[in-house]
């Protein structure tokens, strides 16, 4: 049985690079379901758009309350 979790980012998705191996290397029993980052230029977005992952950008900025 694998998780389903989503990974929040805010840069190069440095934490999100780690999950991926440590799922690869079956040592975390995990399915990284999508990619957040509160800035639309994070590479860790690209890290996830190009293994499929789906991606989304939410800024705070957007959502004062």
């Amino acid at each position: 049985m694998t998780f389903p979790i989503a990974v929040l980012i805010s840069g190069k998705g440095s934490n999100l690079h780690a999950i991926l191996e440590a799922i690869a290397q079956g040592n975390c029993r995990a399915t990284v379901c999508c990619v957040i980052s509160d800035r639309d230029y994070a590479p860790g977005l690209q890290l996830a758009q190009s293994r499929g992952i789906p991606t989304r950008v939410v800024k705070p900025k957007d959502h004062p309350n």
